[in-house]
């Protein structure tokens, strides 16, 4: 039977057993004076990554930065939506408005709080469910690959320049923080006025105008209709071209289009958004593979039907690989989520196991179960980002994959992140697929009826 407290023979043995590592002293003041991570680098094993693919999406519009907001499922998103703007606009290169989806984002969010509160009005405060609502509110910025398609089905899209950063979306805490107060302080007055249905929705009602009005101030109204203006490409020049003009003469011709964010979409996005296949890996016989989830507790919206509900797959990381190597060697880049806390190098630009020596440097086995970790709230889907390329070895295996974040150039090899396969196997747990790469057994599996889990769960 071992101690319930920690003795001060127990404290003298862990000492001691500290001090017989004869690297002890060196390690602990490599550490101490350059942080854990830098001093684990691997320099050798990073010279292995090299920033060669052999698949790679061409012309990949540029670097996006959400700066200190945590919007990396919008930017994400939007990075493969631009894809397809880009090339039916005939332009170089496009950002969509992050603000303008940020607005609706919001506001949403606050509107399925409240309407989950409500649901939900004679539950004790301290309740499981209660305490989840609200989460929900538009005090966080976070989402979800269904979260964004929802967005832009109801909203439509437009570009950065009709509707561009402020220095609140791009710093959302102050707003947030804000948006947070109004939320809770009128959760407090619709519990306190349960009885009087009326009322509860009166005061429903003047906590989104209140949110409406605090977002209107820090991002700006979002726009109804809006003039674009742009340069075509150079091979689209060519029709135009005044020939009286000299050769050496460079004469741009610029477009200008009028018009709303849901006619922008449905005229230059030209992809059906319900086309695209959430694939999940959560290795558990909680979690049967090729079983499809959904969560009732992952809506940034007020579903009108059950119709509506987002669904995932749950399958094999090897499959997830093999259907992303399929869209890319199609020039089609993929969303896909991730842990990226774990293993990465910011500055450096590494999302890789290889060159981190961290358990070597430490004595200490960090790595377990990919699944265990998750169940055990060790490790978490909590970034977005945009697969790229791959580079695939004789025997069509892939060895690494290119990453476009949405953290500026000023990180990685100019905002782009090479991921290792081996990292791509322990910390990619969802990824984004248009349904043309599966199979049909896949897709027999997707249209399965979703097993519907709990808000709480680890799957969304």
């Amino acid at each position: 039977m071992g101690n319930k407290t920690i003795t001060t023979n127990d404290l003298q043995r862990m000492k001691n057993s500290v001090l017989l590592d004869k690297n002890f002293r060196i390690v602990s003041n490599a550490v101490q004076n350059n942080g854990v991570f830098d001093s684990a680098f691997n320099t050798q094993e990073s010279f292995k990554l090299q920033p060669i693919f052999n698949v790679e999406v061409k012309d990949m519009s540029s670097v996006t930065n959400q700066k200190k907001s945590g919007r990396c499922w919008m930017f994400a998103g939007l990075n493969i939506l631009r894809e397809i703007v880009k090339k039916n606009l005939h332009v170089k290169d496009i950002e969509l408005s992050e603000s303008y989806l940020m607005f609706y984002d919001k506001l949403e969010k606050t509107n399925t709080t409240l309407e989950y509160i409500i649901k939900h009005i004679n539950e004790p405060i301290d309740s499981r469910v209660l305490r989840y609502d609200l989460l929900l509110s538009g005090d966080n910025d976070g989402g979800f690959w269904h979260y964004f398609v929802k967005l832009v089905k109801k909203y439509g899209i437009c570009p950065k320049e009709a509707m561009g950063e402020t220095d609140v979306s791009s710093r959302s805490c102050e707003m947030n923080i804000l948006i947070n107060t109004v939320v809770t302080k009128y959760i407090s007055l619709i519990r306190k006025n349960s009885k009087d249905l009326q009322v509860v929705y009166d005061l429903k009602e003047n906590a989104l105008q209140e949110v409406y009005k605090i977002l209107a101030i820090c991002i700006g109204l979002p726009v109804d209709e809006f003039t674009f203006d742009f340069e075509l490409e150079d091979d689209k020049k060519n029709k135009n071209e005044d020939k009286k003009k000299d050769e050496d003469e460079e004469k741009k011709v610029i477009k200008t289009i009028k018009t709303t964010p849901l006619e922008f979409s449905k005229t230059y996005l030209s992809c059906n958004l319900d086309d695209y296949v959430i694939l999940t890996n959560y290795p558990s016989l909680q979690y049967p593979f090729y079983q499809t989830y959904t969560n009732k507790g992952c809506v940034n919206m007020m579903e009108e039907t059950s119709k509506n509900a987002y669904k995932s797959l749950n399958v094999p990381i090897n499959l997830i690989k093999e259907t992303a190597i399929k869209s890319l060697k199609d020039n089609t880049p993929l969303w896909f989520a991730c842990d990226v806390t774990s293993e990465m190098y910011r500055e450096e630009g590494y999302l890789a196991t290889e060159v981190s020596n961290i358990s070597e440097m430490f004595g200490v086995e960090f790595k377990y179960d990919k699944m265990e970790r998750a169940l055990l709230l060790n490790s978490e889907c909590n970034h977005a980002m945009t697969l790229t390329g791959v580079h695939l070895d004789s025997n069509n295996a892939p060895v690494r994959w290119k990453v476009q974040n949405s953290w500026g150039e000023d990180v990685g090899k100019k905002g782009i992140f090479i991921m290792s396969d081996e990292w791509f196997s322990e910390y990619v747990y969802e990824c984004i697929v248009d349904k043309k790469y599966l199979n049909d057994d896949i897709i027999e599996a997707y249209n399965k009826e979703p097993v519907v889990l709990e808000p709480w769960s680890i799957v969304c």
